[in-house]
């Protein structure tokens, strides 16, 4: 669910017009990593962000992912 844009997104804010703030489940970023859904901490943190998650409960995954996410972005 915290990567999955299609729910987030596209049905809970674009159909269903949730306008709240999405909080991840406490480590559930990072569980991406666990689960095989991203490779590391930063692709786990850029996918939740693009779904819509607008916090990062506990595993810190904003913080520390998103700058290196972008750096990689940016060299690509």
């Amino acid at each position: 669910m915290t990567a999955n844009a299609a729910l987030l997104r596209d049905c809970l804010r674009d159909e269903l017009g949730f306008r709240g703030v999405l909080v991840s489940d406490y480590n559930a970023i990072a569980e991406l990593i666990r689960h095989g859904v991203a490779e590391d901490l930063p692709e786990a943190a850029a996918l939740a962000l693009r779904a819509g998650v607008d916090i990062d409960m506990m595993s810190d995954a904003y913080r520390k992912g998103l700058p290196i996410a972008l750096r990689r972005r940016r060299s690509s």
